[in-house]
Formats: C-alpha cells, structure tokens, sequence
C-alpha cells in the first residue's frame, strides 16, 4: 500500500518544526486540534488529513504569522497555510 498522506503530513510537521512552532510530534497534533497521539496514529495507520485537521492548521499558522511570529519566518507560516487551504480546496473538488 502506497502512502499518499504519510509525506504531506511529515513536510506539515517538519515546516512547523523548522518555524519552532512545535517541538515534537505530540505539540504538532495539538496545533492540529487533535489528541497528542494524533500525528504518530495517522502515519502509522495511513490515515488523510481530515479537511478539519488541515482547516485547524491552517488558521493556526496564518494567525501566528500575522502576530507572534519572527518577520523573516512569517512568508514560510503564511505559505503552509496557504498550501493547506489549497490541500483543502482539492480535497473537496477531489473526495476520493
């Protein structure tokens, strides 16, 4: 079985790490507004990206880009987010 989501939520997480948003994989799935497990769960278990999950993220990012965050780390913070409403909008034309 291919993992289609496994990489898309590993460059999710590793982006939040490099931004110092999260420190590990149980802080990424609270940022999602999921249970500390969350994040280790879907990849182990190839579960999607639920569009709640990506929603959650994406506002989170976009917020912080727009308050708390250094200036030269913002355009990374506002690009994820972004990705992730594309990620969204896809998911939505797309619903395999």
């Amino acid at each position: 079985m291919q993992k289609q989501n496994t990489p898309f939520l590993q460059l999710l997480y590793d982006n939040c790490r490099s931004l110092g948003l999260v420190q590990n994989q149980y802080e990424f799935s609270e940022l999602c507004g999921r249970r500390s497990t969350w994040f280790s769960a879907s990849k182990s278990r190839d579960l999607p990206l639920s569009k709640t999950a990506a929603v959650q993220l994406s506002i989170k990012l976009k917020y912080l880009a727009d308050t708390n965050l250094p200036r030269k780390l913002q355009p990374t913070a506002r690009k994820l987010s972004n990705m992730l409403m594309d990620h969204i909008v896809q998911s939505t034309l797309d619903p395999r």
